[in-house]
C-alpha cells in the first residue's frame, strides 16, 4: 500500500494525540498496518503505544519514539492520499522534534516501497544505510508481510533515511540509533525501578527482581498522561507532566479507572508479597483479579515459560484488556472471564493470589491448593477496605488444618463476591480482642470452633493456635 501523497499544502489542522484516540489509533493501524506492532530493524515495536501526531479530522497519523538525542519516525500513513497531510504531518513532527532539541529523525522502511522514497528523499530525508535480508527476518516474526512490493519488486531489505534537524550537525555522518544499540531510557529506568524494590521490600528472590526490570509497566495502562497515587497522599490523584513511560517506574499507584479509584497497585507491596511466596519455575497461578494484566505479566515472568498463570478478571472489559496486553508476549498467561470467588481451576494451584479485599474465605481457593505446599495469600480487610493479607499453605494433601501467618497489612478494592456485612462485623470484632499477628492456623469443618478461635466463617475458622503435630 502507499500511504503517502504528493507535494502540497494541507488545511489539516494537526495536534497531538491523547488518550481518548487511544482505541481508533489500534484500529487505524491494524487497518493500514495489518497489526499495531511493526518489525523492525530486528525489533518488535507495538505502534498504538508511541506518541503521535494526528491530522484531524483524523485523516492521518504520525507515531514517532525518542532514541536519546534522536527520534525515530515509526508509521506515517494518509487516508487519502494526495491531499498534502503526510506532508503537513512531517513538517509538524520535525518542527516539534526541533523545539524539543532533537538532533535527527530517521525513519525505515522496504526496498520495495519506491513512492515512500521519494516522498522522503523530496522531504530532507537521505538514504543512510541498507539492511539486507531485514524484512526476511521480519517477516518470521510477522509472517503477514507482504513478499511483494511496488511493481512487483520482491521485499527483502530495509532502507534508513535520516533528516537532520540540528543545522550545527549538517553534514556530520552517524550510525542509525539501533545500530549502536544504545541504552534504551524506559530500559533502564525499568532496571532501576526493579533494583529500588528489591531494596525497599525488599526482595531476596533474584526471579521476582528480573520480572520487575523485564514487564513493561507502560504496555498495561495505556497512553499517558497518566494519573497518579503517590503513598504520601492517598486523598487525590495527580497528573503526570507528559506520557513519558519513566513516570511509571516509580513506586506509586496508577489509576486504571479512577472514578472507581481502580488502580495499578503499588509495586512494592506486590514485589514483597511475590517474594513471600517463594514461586518455582514451572508452577501454576491462580491470579483472582487480573485487572489490565501487569502483575499477571509479572507472575508470568516468575513463573516462567513452563508454568502458567490463570488469570481470572470479572470485569468484562478489564478481561478483555488483559488478554489483549498479555497476548503472544505471556503465552503462559491465560485470562478468564469469571467470578473469581467461585471459580475452580481445571488443576491445581501452587499459588492462588486474590488481588482484592474479603471478609471471608471462599471454599474454592482452599481446595484448588495443589496438595503439598500449595499457597492461598488472601486480603482480609474491613468495611473501609483496610486489612491485612494472610498466607495459608496446604501440607501433605491435609483438607482441615492449614498453616497461616500475617504477611502485611492493605488497603484494597473490595472483592465481588467475597464481602458480606455480618462477616465485615466479625473481623471487626476479631481484630478488636487480637490482631492478624496471632492467628497461626486455619481450621476446615467438621471441626469446630474452640477457644483458640479468632474468626469463624461458614465452614472455616481461623485459630491462634499452630497446626495440631498429628496433623
Amino acid at each position: 500500500m502507499n500511504p503517502f501523497d504528493q507535494p502540497g499544502p494541507s488545511a489539516s489542522p494537526i495536534r497531538p494525540s491523547g488518550a481518548a484516540d487511544t482505541n481508533w489509533i489500534s484500529d487505524f493501524l491494524r487497518e493500514r498496518w495489518g497489526a499495531s506492532t511493526i518489525v523492525v530493524h530486528d525489533e518488535v515495536i507495538d505502534a498504538a503505544r508511541l506518541p503521535a501526531l494526528i491530522a484531524e479530522p483524523r485523516l492521518g497519523l504520525a507515531t514517532y519514539r525518542r532514541l536519546g538525542a534522536d527520534a525515530e519516525l515509526v508509521t506515517l500513513d494518509a487516508v487519502p492520499p494526495g491531499r498534502g497531510t503526510g506532508t503537513a504531518l512531517i513538517e509538524t513532527l520535525t518542527s516539534r522534534l526541533r523545539g524539543e532539541g532533537c538532533a535527527r529523525l530517521w525513519l525505515s522502511m522496504t526496498n520495495g516501497n519506491l513512492s515512500a522514497v521519494q516522498f522522503y528523499l523530496r522531504r530532507g530525508f537521505r538514504l543512510s544505510g541498507v539492511r539486507s535480508g531485514a524484512v526476511d527476518r521480519a517477516r518470521e516474526l510477522k509472517p503477514s508481510i507482504p513478499s511483494l512490493g511496488e511493481f512487483g519488486i520482491p521485499i527483502h531489505d530495509e532502507l534508513d533515511l535520516c533528516c537532520v534537524l540540528d543545522p550545527g550537525i549538517q553534514g556530520l555522518p552517524a550510525p542509525a540509533p539501533w545500530s549502536e544499540r544504545r541504552p534504551d531510557p524506559v530500559a533502564v529506568a525499568r532496571q532501576g525501578y526493579a533494583e529500588e524494590l528489591r531494596f525497599t521490600a525488599p526482595i531476596r528472590s533474584a526471579p521476582v527482581v528480573k520480572a520487575f526490570a523485564t514487564v513493561p509497566r507502560e504496555h498495561f495502562l495505556g497512553r499517558g498522561p497518566w494519573r497518579i497515587l503517590s503513598p504520601m497522599s492517598m486523598a487525590e490523584y495527580w497528573m503526570t507532566q507528559d506520557a513519558d513511560p519513566r513516570h511509571l517506574y516509580h513506586d506509586v499507584l496508577v489509576a486504571i479507572d479512577p472514578m472507581r479509584r481502580l488502580n495499578n497497585g503499588q509495586p512494592s507491596l506486590w514485589a514483597y508479597l511475590y517474594d513471600q511466596l517463594g514461586l518455582s519455575p514451572g508452577a501454576h497461578v491462580v491470579h483472582v483479579g487480573a485487572g489490565t494484566g501487569y502483575y499477571s505479566a509479572i507472575l508470568a515472568e516468575i513463573v516462567g515459560p513452563a508454568g502458567r498463570v490463570t488469570a481470572i478478571e470479572i470485569d468484562p472489559s478489564l478481561a478483555a484488556w488483559a488478554r489483549e496486553n498479555l497476548g503472544l508476549a505471556w503465552p503462559q498467561a491465560r485470562v478468564v472471564d469469571a467470578d473469581g470467588f467461585v471459580f475452580r481451576p481445571e488443576q491445581p494451584a501452587d499459588a492462588v493470589i486474590v488481588n482484592a479485599g474479603v471478609t471471608h474465605f471462599s471454599p474454592a481457593w482452599l481446595d484448588s491448593l495443589a496438595a503439598e505446599n500449595g499457597r492461598l495469600l488472601i486480603p482480609l480487610t474491613n468495611a473501609e477496605m483496610w486489612g491485612g493479607f494472610l498466607l495459608i499453605t496446604r501440607h501433605a494433601g491435609q483438607t482441615q488444618h492449614y498453616p497461616a501467618r500475617y504477611v502485611h497489612q492493605v488497603g484494597i478494592i473490595p472483592c465481588s463476591g467475597g464481602r458480606h456485612p455480618e462477616a465485615a462485623a466479625r473481623l471487626k470484632e476479631a481484630l478488636a480482642k487480637a490482631p492478624f499477628t496471632a492467628i497461626q492456623s486455619l481450621r476446615r469443618a467438621p471441626e469446630e470452633p474452640d477457644q483458640s478461635c479468632w474468626l469463624a466463617g461458614d465452614g472455616w475458622w481461623l485459630s491462634t493456635a499452630p497446626v495440631p503435630v498429628s496433623s
